[in-house]
């Protein structure tokens, strides 16, 4: 299985400058960045699927999320 991780929304910073700090640090997985937050629930399960990994600031992840998301860790 694939090392996925999505970022789910803006963080402030160009995705540029992410995948420098990605490429700097020899990170092995694969990146997906979303430059937009998603409009629905729905939207957001799309996302995470197959995501062993997802980073977020301001999106509230509940209990359906998760469920829907079996390779979900962190």
């Amino acid at each position: 299985m694939e090392n996925k991780v999505a970022i789910l929304e803006p963080l402030g910073l160009a995705e540029e400058k992410l995948k420098s700090i990605i490429d700097e640090y020899n990170i092995d997985a694969n990146f997906v960045y979303y430059s937009d937050k998603p409009q629905n629930k729905q939207q957001l399960i799309e996302r995470c699927q197959g995501c062993k990994a997802i980073v977020l600031a301001q999106i509230p992840i509940d209990r359906e999320v998760i469920e829907n998301c079996p390779n979900l860790k962190y």
